[in-house]
């Protein structure tokens, strides 16, 4: 049995039904979706490995490095967003 409404299922010229999307809703097999997918883990993963190592390890970061986690944090608040 299927709950909810289905007046956002749309039938088209073959009589197949498809299920009209919201535009804010990505589509998990996007190739958007998929590139954004593995840039989280790479990012994941480096601050898995290099955090630990930083605060073991590193007296200063370089300013690249800086930048770059800068950058990594906006990336991961628009990953919240999205």
């Amino acid at each position: 049995m299927r709950f909810g409404s289905n007046k956002h299922i749309l039938k088209n010229e073959n009589g197949f039904s498809r299920i009209k999307t919201n535009c804010l809703v990505l589509n998990p097999e996007s190739l958007f979706r998929s590139v954004w997918n593995i840039l989280i883990i790479v990012f994941v993963l480096y601050t898995a490995i290099y955090g630990p190592y930083k605060i073991a390890f590193v007296d200063e970061d370089s300013e690249a490095i800086n930048y770059f986690e800068s950058c990594q944090d906006v990336f991961f608040v628009f990953d919240i967003i999205l």
